[in-house]
């Protein structure tokens, strides 16, 4: 099984088709020369062979030219074998850019975060290159950044089946029973790929998941930190030691590895969100409301950062920000952005705050919680399953 059509293997294959057209077009020649039709005709003792009113002319010497002394159903069976070669390589020329067109495609879409279209464009382009592993790996991405787990656990399960040994698939099948709640199964198949790739940063962030939501804290800090000793800015395992420090009263050296996470990655929207969540945990409102409008600024289009920057602005009781804020949200959430349960508390707040601002009262009270919609996903695509901080409502 091949990964995915390539630039090279493309016009390798165009260029045997050529030579193949190439050899069709000798073989018919060499057969119009040796046909009844042609006749001789000498000049200074060469013999040429030329058919009448043809575009070809060849030149032949005595007896011993290939074209009088090969028989002439070898050239028939030549040209057979050429034209149907060239037919079967046109063929495969044409199925390897139409799959690598639809792959290109699925990217796009998946870019924009158009989750539906990117798994129509890499449906078409597993069916048309069965033999090419990445379309559907990427098939089980848009399957899982759309929560459609059952559908997503066989193809992944039939990757690693033909190719055991393709840490990708490997990761992508541990992450389809993460997200089925099965983590010690999911451990044996994350210990499986480092086996397979022992450099794999992120077979160990994977497996620090895993020991997580067993509840073996210990082994899922040693995981995050050699995650990190071989990858330093390794976004997923910073963030996910920092939160793991945090729940457990480590909060300083939590925030100094999500900072870290910031540092490493300035462009990375989650990794910028999530900071301000656990800034926001620890009552720095303020500075939360500045990372959460980093983020907005980073991707305009990240719903989550407008809701997360409310309920910050809210906690410090500047309501028109916080109103604005929460609009915001349900704006992009008419993309589809949100979910129902962020939509339906942003609402709540935005109405509480305008009875409250027209009554002329200053709003009151901390910070309970900064819920965060279930729809963010990690920006990598070696990594489909969320582990941020879903606080209780």
């Amino acid at each position: 099984m091949f990964n995915e059509p390539t630039t090279t293997s493309m016009l390798v294959l165009t260029v045997a088709a050529l030579g193949c057209l190439t050899g069709m077009f000798v073989a018919i020649s060499a057969i119009r020369i040796r046909m009844p039709l042609l006749r001789d005709r000498r000049f200074g003792g060469t013999n040429y062979a030329t058919f009448d009113g043809s575009w070809l002319a060849m030149r032949v010497k005595g007896n011993s030219a290939p074209f009088k002394t090969i028989p002439i159903k070898r050239y028939f069976v030549f040209a057979a074998i050429c034209a149907g070669s060239t037919l079967v390589l046109s063929f495969a020329v044409l199925q390897m850019y139409v799959v690598s067109q639809l792959i290109q495609a699925g990217n796009l879409q998946a870019a924009l975060k158009d989750y539906v279209g990117a798994e129509r464009s890499f449906r078409r382009a597993v069916i048309l290159g069965k033999m090419y592993r990445s379309p559907r790996l990427k098939l089980v991405e848009a399957l899982l950044l759309q929560g459609k787990l059952k559908e997503a656990m066989p193809e992944a399960r039939l990757v690693t089946e033909t190719d055991p040994e393709n840490a990708h698939a490997l990761i992508l099948f541990g992450d389809c029973l993460i997200c089925d709640n099965r983590p010690a199964e999911a451990e044996r198949v994350y210990r499986r790929t480092i086996a397979v790739a022992p450099r794999l940063a992120a077979a160990y962030c994977k497996l620090g998941d895993a020991f997580q939501r067993q509840g073996r804290i210990n082994d899922a800090q040693a995981e995050y930190e050699y995650c990190i000793t071989i990858s330093p800015s390794n976004v997923e395992a910073l963030m996910n030691l920092g939160f793991l420090l945090i729940n457990h009263g480590q909060s300083y050296d939590g925030l100094t590895y999500l900072k870290r996470a910031v540092d490493e990655n300035p462009n990375n929207v989650v990794a910028t969100n999530a900071f301000g969540l656990a800034c926001a945990s620890q009552h720095m409102f303020e500075k939360a409301s500045v990372l959460f409008q980093s983020a907005i600024n980073i991707d305009p289009e990240f719903a989550d950062g407008y809701f997360n920057l409310g309920s910050a602005l809210k906690d410090m009781q500047e309501t028109a920000g916080s109103l604005a804020a929460y609009r915001s949200y349900l704006r992009k959430c008419r993309l589809g952005a949100g979910d129902e349960i962020a939509i339906s508390r942003a609402c709540e707040e935005i109405n509480r705050m305008q009875v409250k601002e027209t009554l002329s009262k200053k709003t009151t009270g901390g910070l309970g919680t900064h819920t965060v919609p279930p729809d963010q996903r990690r920006d990598s695509t070696m990594s489909v399953v969320s582990t941020y901080i879903h606080s209780e409502n």
